[in-house]
């Protein structure tokens, strides 16, 4: 839904702030939470877009791809960042993302991890992208339960919503 009332301040023109989830597919396992265990899994060999993940995410290259990290605890709560790459070296995971985050992660923060979902403007008036995350429900067969929208975006007149989840996720 893309709101078209006037005189509201609190909604910006063509923003998204709903998504409706119309076919939920089945399969998306690549979400998780965690925290992230050691002082070292942060900005990996001083590396801003390098953090390794908690022992419990997947130990399948390229799983995370495309999935959207949020930190959900500490100085940098509620910032997220899109994984480009995820890999595993020496039993590290490892997650790479695409701009470092603006406050401080720390070992002990706690992420969760969900598929990016890619918002298309179809009118190619959008001015601010629209960010939302794809919340996964295990006890449906890994299906979309709901659509979490991070950033409402500026400008849609109208748009489409995709997932785009790494091969390797099946």
């Amino acid at each position: 839904y893309i709101p078209v009332v006037s005189g509201n301040s609190a909604i910006s023109d063509g923003s998204i702030e709903v998504i409706v989830v119309e076919q939920s597919g089945s399969g998306y396992n690549n979400y998780t939470t965690g925290s992230f265990p050691l002082p070292t899994d942060i900005e990996i060999d001083n590396n801003p877009l390098y953090y390794g993940l908690d022992p419990s995410a997947a130990n399948v290259a390229d799983y995370y791809n495309n999935c959207l990290i949020k930190i959900t605890s500490g100085d940098a709560i509620n910032q997220y960042r899109v994984i480009t790459d995820y890999f595993i070296t020496d039993g590290r995971r490892v997650a790479v993302i695409d701009s470092p985050f603006t406050a401080t992660v720390r070992a002990t923060d706690s992420y969760e991890i969900y598929p990016y979902v890619i918002i298309s403007d179809t009118s190619a008036t959008s001015t601010i992208p629209c960010v939302a995350r794809a919340i996964v429900s295990p006890l449906s067969g890994n299906n979309i339960s709901r659509v979490e929208v991070l950033n409402s975006g500026q400008g849609y007149r109208t748009g489409a919503a995709t997932l785009s989840p790494a091969a390797s996720v099946g």
